[in-house]
């Protein structure tokens, strides 16, 4: 199953352990480098608890805001397990090609 760029950041995000949905938004406009709508966030959270990558970890209200948290489940720890690993690879030959055996960049 296809992982975007977006679910990619939030996932890495969860590795490090439950957080908040506002946090997560951060997290993933810093990995992506640009300004993520709040709006596409939350449906990015929606569609990653139905296919059970994470889960719901409470919520509580801070200054009359609600805040929700996440939590990675075991199947969502595999695929970005799996999706970091598809990059990695993606990068290593990508890197061969530019660079070569002897670490020059090679032309076409």
């Amino acid at each position: 199953m296809p992982v975007t760029d977006l679910q990619f950041a939030m996932l890495t995000g969860l590795a490090a352990g439950p957080r908040h949905g506002y946090s997560l938004l951060k997290e993933a406009e810093s990995q992506l480098g640009r300004r993520v709508a709040v709006a596409t966030a939350y449906a990015c959270f929606e569609v990653m608890i139905t296919r059970g990558w994470i889960r719901s970890d409470g919520e509580e209200e801070i200054r009359g805001r609600t805040r929700r948290y996440y939590v990675l489940s075991g199947s969502g720890r595999e695929v970005l397990a799996t999706r970091a690993s598809e990059l990695a690879a993606r990068i290593r030959l990508a890197q061969d090609r530019l660079f070569g055996m002897a670490g020059k960049a090679t032309t076409a």
